[in-house]
């Protein structure tokens, strides 16, 4: 399924994105148009003047569970420096919700209703936040962030 970005304010995950390869043709292939990609059940992102055969290699890696970024995009994520947070790359307000339900103790099935996905599509997109955190589980990701939020507090004298 190839779908034509005409604006991320109103895009949202395509019906049969569970079931089909979802690449999204866009102006825009920086790290956060990947982030918002992938945030939406999207497996690959091309530019939409990318040549024929390009937007074909990306569509078969996505088939194959790849996502294709080019080096400098990667390169920005994998340094973490666009945000200078401990954590990595920066949570979206999305993202930092499911942790903060999770931490609340709602399950994952919940969270995944409450965020409109399915319930493997969570376990999927929650796989992929806790490795870009560095973590292994969800207690790990709700310390994480429990850590990072006090050492933003202001100290007492």
């Amino acid at each position: 399924m190839v779908v034509q970005d005409s604006g991320w304010a109103d895009l949202r995950t395509p019906e049969g994105c569970d079931e089909a390869v979802c690449v999204v043709l866009g102006d825009d292939a920086g790290p956060d148009a990947y982030r918002r990609a992938l945030a939406l059940d999207v497996d690959a992102l091309a530019l939409v003047h990318a040549s024929p055969d390009t937007i074909v290699a990306i569509t078969r890696a996505a088939a194959q569970g790849w996502t294709m970024l080019p080096t400098d995009t990667a390169r920005t994520m994998a340094s973490g420096h666009e945000t200078g947070g401990a954590l990595g790359p920066a949570l979206t307000q999305e993202e930092q919700g499911w942790i903060e339900m999770l931490a609340a103790g709602t399950t994952v099935h919940a969270v995944a209703r409450a965020a409109g996905r399915s319930e493997r599509t969570m376990f999927r997109l929650l796989r992929e936040l806790y490795h870009r955190m560095g973590v292994s589980n969800r207690m790990e990701a709700v310390r994480r962030i429990i850590e990072e939020s006090v050492g933003k507090a202001p100290r007492r004298s």
